[in-house]
């Protein structure tokens, strides 16, 4: 038979690269002894893990001001425009375009969203408000996921990084559409407590829910 012809024959070997995990936003309150918290206070943590290979500057950042906190990822096309906006000369400014997305926010606000070209993923902290916004670009080069259920949220980049963070539960319907389609539409995800926020999207935390 057929299947037989290869039956003997050694499958290659398949190397995995290692990744290792991204940043997370803990929206709730977390034990302040919690490992690699870059960043907190009372309702929201900020954790860079020690492995990463790229500078918590690049991933962190806090408006000119203080109100303001961005975490994620970016990057921009408009970056020169943004700053001349501000009133910064573009070679003088060292700061990171997470940076520059922080002060944007200290200045316009929600309003800063409509001036932002290019890819990112982002969470912004209003510390006067107390409002979390998880914020993705239209086109939705760049993911971010969130949990949906306990009393810590947990938001991140990549869906392993909320492995610890979730139960192992299959979202049904989502399995049998990336069985059916090769992917899972819609802000599901293959776990039944995690979502993935779609591309152009604004999602808002305004109360913190206890139950």
């Amino acid at each position: 038979m057929l299947f037989d012809a290869f039956k003997n024959r050694k499958s290659p070997k398949i190397e995995f690269i290692k990744t290792n995990p991204s940043w997370r936003v803990a929206w709730g309150i977390v034990d302040a002894n919690y490992e690699d918290i870059a960043w907190r206070d009372e309702k929201i943590s900020v954790i860079l893990p020690r492995t990463t290979s790229e500078l918590p500057a690049e991933k962190l950042a806090i408006s000119s001001r203080g109100r303001f906190v961005a975490v994620g990822d970016v990057w921009l096309t408009n970056r020169v425009q943004l700053l001349q906006k501000l009133g910064i000369e573009p070679d003088s400014f060292q700061g990171s375009s997470l940076q520059l997305v922080a002060n944007l926010w200290e200045r316009w606000g929600n309003e800063s969203l409509s001036q932002l070209v290019g890819m990112f993923a982002l969470v912004v902290w209003d510390r006067e408000k107390q409002v979390l916004r998880l914020i993705r670009d239209r086109i939705g080069v760049r993911t971010l996921y969130y949990t949906t259920t306990g009393s810590v949220r947990w938001i991140a980049p990549q869906l392993r990084t909320l492995a610890p963070h979730r139960s192992s539960d299959l979202d049904l319907v989502a399995l049998r559409d990336y069985l059916c389609c090769a992917f899972v539409p819609g802000e599901r995800t293959l776990w039944e407590q995690v979502q993935e926020l779609r591309p152009g999207t604004v999602l808002e935390f305004p109360d913190y829910d206890e139950s």
